[in-house]
């Protein structure tokens, strides 16, 4: 976990001198269902949830499902206090940046199997989940629009956290450690490799 913070903190200093590292430059958000399908179409959102998912299933015995399920819960409860900050025009520092350091650390975290204690991983999946609604809540009020859009932007997330979720234990299922370990590296550097996209 320490050689995820450590590389966390250096992408950081990174993107914040860089020219450009911004991955949410407007979306147009009118309605419930343009909220319910962004998720699914911006790049950076379906990477995140589905990969938040399968961060939470990693760091869960088999067995114990329910436990992988609480974990993702606290990225949508950072998402919706991001978001309700960013309604009321307050946007958090560096939230952009830290929308793709949350690919950085989940994928990274995938690839080198780090895992985090239960209360760790809480805080920072609450964490990134914040920068994530922030950023969207601040586009929903300088349009003003109601909380339709959030509400559909929570649903779908969470639907792509399920979905993670799924592949994990699939995963789990169908592999075994060797090969589970192989895919899992490949999700992460994939992930990982997602970030210059933006840059």
């Amino acid at each position: 976990m320490k050689l995820a913070l450590k590389t966390v903190g250096f992408s950081f200093l990174f993107l914040c001198f860089s020219q450009r590292a911004w991955s949410h430059p407007g979306h147009g958000f009118h309605t419930f269902y343009s909220g319910l399908i962004h998720p699914f179409l911006g790049i950076d959102h379906l990477l995140a949830a589905i990969s938040v998912g399968i961060w939470s299933a990693e760091m869960t015995d088999k067995v114990v499902i329910v436990g992988a399920f609480k974990k993702s819960l606290s990225f949508l409860g950072g998402m919706l206090v991001g978001a309700f900050l960013g309604q009321l025009g307050i946007a958090l520092p560096f939230h952009e940046q830290g929308i793709l350091l949350s690919l950085i650390f989940l994928g990274l975290c995938l690839f080198t199997h780090r895992r985090a204690e239960s209360f760790q991983s809480t805080w920072i999946l609450c964490l990134f989940g914040s920068f994530h609604g922030n950023s969207h809540g601040f586009e929903v009020t300088q349009m003003n629009f109601d909380g339709a859009v959030l509400s559909g932007l929570l649903i779908s997330t969470g639907i792509l956290h399920c979905v993670g979720i799924f592949v994990m234990f699939s995963i789990r299922s169908v592999f075994k450690v060797e090969k589970e370990n192989i895919l899992l590296r490949g999700l992460g550097a994939v992930l990982m490799g997602s970030v210059l996209f933006f840059l």
